[in-house]
């Protein structure tokens, strides 16, 4: 980390000055990226059973293909970006804090808002947290190369918490879903409303605790920009393509382009409280700051504009069916009008039919019948009478 302080003196991020933000505010952050998080999970976990976690963990292909799009497409984004807009070293570095993170639990919420796969959302967080531990050192020893040789500083300890915050307030909203069943939905609404107040709030804070995010030139900004749009894009183009559904695929979306930035937070503050506070050592928090408010700002965006098309779809498909109900009434008596009258005609027709078969049919065949009789008597009487010619032969006999 000195070979990083040595080379922000000719930066060009913007002016260095000797201090940094107050210690009081780095820890206020701290705080209530703490309780937001906690917050958030208990609404998360109001949401989902055991059931659904354990069917995630046995079929295991929505969350490896979201930990390969968290660990190997995210970093190499990173790194990527950071060399095309040729970083400076401690702010590339900070670049590769972000990248190598494990998931945000931001994301969980964005995936229960749009309607996504919620347990897997909250199975990929904790199982990225965990995976953390051995990727997140592993690529930014791998990627760091690129601009210094000292050992990268992991947060082990900063790891651990965040995945005690993630699964215990998680137990805890499970346990609630199982035990007070009415209470659930209230108490993810309600939790999802703390959470959404709780991350603005931190937004704020982050935008004033960095003064170099108002004052570096554009590169920072475009790498915190392009980062979330390039891991949103391609983490839901990936499980697409693998078969994996909408659902799933806008899952993996949000937990690819929403990365924990208090964790990668909790790195550069470490730097900056071991250096005294210089703004030498917040350059490392810059790409960081600034993408925990572009992916933020991306995603929330994102999910409220998805949630509003969702609402008018659901308004026209209710009016929908009251339209087609109405055509089918309207079809349906006419329908019956028209059965009404083409059954009286047909009835008629028939009967008539009927009775004018069976008033002429039968006399014409009686008559028929007699006729024939007649001519065949009268045929028999005929050739019964002598004729002329027998007359003669009589008389030439006797």
């Amino acid at each position: 980390m000195d070979e990083i302080n040595a080379t922000n003196e000719t930066n060009t991020t913007g002016t260095v000055g000797p201090q940094g933000p107050p210690q009081s505010i780095i820890i206020a952050n701290q705080v209530i990226v703490t309780a937001t998080t906690i917050c958030m999970m208990i609404g998360m976990g109001a949401t989902i059973t055991p059931r659904e976690v354990w069917e995630n963990l046995k079929k295991p292909i929505g969350p490896i293909i979201g930990i390969c799009c968290q660990f190997l497409l995210s970093p190499f984004l990173g790194w990527a970006l950071a060399k095309a807009f040729n970083l400076e070293p401690s702010v590339a570095i900070g670049t590769l804090a972000i990248a190598t993170c494990p998931g945000g639990v931001l994301s969980n919420i964005l995936t229960y808002i749009t309607d996504g796969d919620t347990c897997l959302s909250v199975v990929m967080t904790a199982v990225s947290t965990v995976v953390a531990f051995g990727f997140m050192p592993l690529w930014l020893f791998v990627y760091s190369r690129s601009w210094v040789s000292a050992g990268a500083l992991i947060p082990y300890v900063e790891i651990v918490i965040a995945l005690v915050l993630i699964c215990i307030p998680c137990g805890i909203g499970m346990l609630i879903k199982w035990k007070l069943p009415k209470y659930a939905k209230p108490t993810a609404n309600v939790c999802t409303v703390l959470a959404i107040i709780g991350v603005l709030i931190v937004l704020v804070i982050v935008s004033n605790l960095n003064p170099l995010m108002f004052t570096s030139s554009y590169e920072p900004y475009m790498v915190a920009l392009l980062i979330p749009v390039f891991a949103f894009g391609f983490g839901y183009i990936i499980p697409l393509v693998l078969r994996q559904g909408h659902q799933k695929s806008r899952t993996i979306a949000f937990e690819t382009g929403i990365q924990n930035s208090a964790l990668a937070l909790t790195v550069t503050n470490i730097v900056i409280l071991r250096s005294g506070g210089s703004l030498q050592a917040i350059t490392l928090s810059l790409v960081p700051s600034l993408h925990a408010v572009s992916s933020a700002l991306i995603g929330i965006i994102s999910a409220l504009s998805y949630a509003t098309y969702q609402c008018v779809q659901r308004k026209k498909d209710k009016v929908k069916p009251d339209e087609e109900a109405l055509e089918e009434r309207r079809g349906e008596k006419s329908s019956e009008d028209g059965t009404d009258n083409k059954g009286f005609d047909s009835n008629t027709a028939v009967e008539d039919g009927k009775a004018n078969e069976g008033f002429d049919s039968k006399p014409d065949q009686e008559k028929g019948d007699g006729n024939q009789a007649n001519i065949t008597d009268k045929t028999s009487k005929e050739d019964a009478k002598p004729t002329e010619d027998d007359k003669e032969d009589v008389k030439k006999f006797f």
